[in-house]
């Protein structure tokens, strides 16, 4: 493969990703800055924007993902594809909206049963004494139960400046990187 015919296919198996829920790269793993160590997490890609480089995801506005995006944009996503061995990581900024007409359409797309995640009390990673437990609601339900969730619903969407392509095949290795800028994008091959 040329390094143009890898980037195409790239964002192809990203927006793939999206419409696809079984598809490889469908669950990244969301890297942020913390205050004393990089915080890793697994996410769900909901959008991606081939012409701005932009992935999108949806959080709880009370995550520690979001304090730690608003004190340090700078975000790291890693995929992995175990049927192709492909890794793929890509770095941006981060920027995060709770209110408008993005998150608007965004809420509107959330079914019922993942609407509930956004009503808890306390916020994502709080301790509690007793084992707590979020959902139970069987199917799409009515979605106007759990309408008050967009209270601390947040898209979070990067702005990517960087992929790092890697394919591992059992018998051999290859790695590429693309870079883009003001002035358009930049590939080249990498040892792997």
């Amino acid at each position: 493969m040329s390094l143009d015919e890898i980037l195409t296919a790239t964002w192809l198996k990203l927006s793939d990703a999206v419409q696809s829920p079984s598809a490889g790269w469908r669950l990244p793993v969301l890297g942020t800055v913390s205050d004393a160590s990089p915080a890793l997490r697994t996410v769900v890609l909901r959008d991606v924007d081939v012409e701005s480089w932009t992935l999108t995801c949806y959080t709880d506005s009370r995550s520690s993902k979001v304090r730690q995006l608003m004190a340090n944009p700078q975000a790291s996503w890693l995929f992995y594809c175990p049927e192709e061995r492909i890794q793929l990581r890509a770095c941006g900024l981060a920027s995060i909206s709770t209110s408008g007409p993005e998150v608007t359409t965004a809420w509107a797309s959330v079914p019922a049963f993942s609407r509930q995640n956004y009503l808890t009390e306390m916020p994502p990673g709080s301790t509690v004494e007793n084992c707590a437990v979020v959902g139970g609601l069987d199917g799409d339900g009515d979605r106007e139960v759990f309408a008050d969730g967009i209270n601390n619903f947040a898209v979070l969407r990067c702005t990517l400046s960087q992929l790092v392509w890697l394919s591992v095949d059992g018998q051999r290795q290859v790695s590429s990187i693309f870079t883009r800028t003001d002035n358009g994008v930049t590939s080249a091959w990498r040892v792997p």
